[in-house]
């Protein structure tokens, strides 16, 4: 089968440094190739991933979400992929764009990778007039059927590499916290955790956005004790985050969530990942 994958065009791939989407899309376009299938991915022209790619720009765009940009590159992907048996969609826009009318193009599936909320369900509803929708977890699929009118094909989970992502022996005597500086992925909470439990917290997270910079401000600095990086070295590449995962003695982000500790006590928090340096507002982003 000729699949044409298509990736937003924020961060290549693979990811240099933090690129949760694109380490999905890395994956699914190696494992595709390897069944035997006809793959192309239209990315940005940087990108590693081992497959026939085409891209518009040459780099990735900067600051995530600017419109012009990726209506142009969503544009180009459906007119590159226009041969194609099937096209997958990883962005947020392009599924949209697919259904102007008259636009050539094969069918259509599309992987949300953000959630089903009150802001996106009109988009989604939209696109589930004409493209295939899927949820990347039961959890997600429910807040469709919640918020009504995007009708979720399947669930598929992400797949990942076993090769890579295999357990390890812990002992390192850290937690470790992996996902976007964000309210929504709890690392306030990592931090509390790793103070009741005593531990130094690794954290390799992006924070770039003006939101993930408030965030880190307002609600995780004032948690922080000052830094300490003479304990665990920074896990920057895919390969370094999983070696440090597997040295680690919990990952914090699942506890994040499933535990509420009291404040008190201090950590120490090592800043993980190319993408993560402390910033102000009037330093270097």
């Amino acid at each position: 089968m000729r699949i044409g994958l298509i990736a937003p065009p924020w961060v290549p791939v693979p990811p240099p440094a933090y690129g949760g989407t694109e380490v999905v899309i890395d994956n699914l376009a190696r494992g595709l190739q390897e069944l035997g299938h006809d793959v192309r991915l239209f990315t940005v022209g940087e990108s590693q991933c081992p497959v026939p790619t085409d891209f518009l720009y040459p780099n990735a765009i900067a600051p995530i979400g600017v419109t012009v940009p990726e209506t142009a590159h969503v544009l180009a992907a459906y007119e590159s992929l226009a041969d194609m048996d099937v096209i997958h969609d990883h962005t947020f826009l392009g599924p949209l764009i697919s259904g102007l009318r008259g636009m050539r193009r094969p069918p259509v599936v599309h992987t949300n990778h953000g959630p089903f909320n009150g802001e996106t369900q009109p988009v989604l509803a939209a696109i589930a007039q004409h493209a295939t929708i899927v949820a990347i977890s039961h959890s997600q699929a429910r807040q469709a059927q919640e918020y009504g009118g995007a009708q979720v094909a399947d669930v598929i989970h992400h797949g990942i590499d076993l090769d890579l992502y295999k357990p390890g022996p812990g002992g390192g005597g850290y937690l470790m916290f992996i996902g976007r500086m964000s309210p929504d992925k709890g690392v306030h909470h990592a931090v509390r955790v790793a103070k009741k439990a005593g531990k130094q917290l690794v954290l390799s997270t992006k924070m770039r956005e003006d939101k993930e910079i408030d965030y880190f401000e307002a609600e995780v600095r004032p948690l922080l004790r000052p830094r300490r990086r003479d304990a665990v070295r920074d896990p920057a590449g895919t390969e370094d985050r999983a070696a440090a995962r597997r040295r680690g003695d919990a990952q914090s982000d699942y506890l994040a969530r499933a535990v509420r500790p009291s404040d008190g006590g201090s950590t120490s928090v090592c800043h993980a990942g190319t993408r993560f340096r402390e910033r102000s507002r009037s330093g270097d982003r």
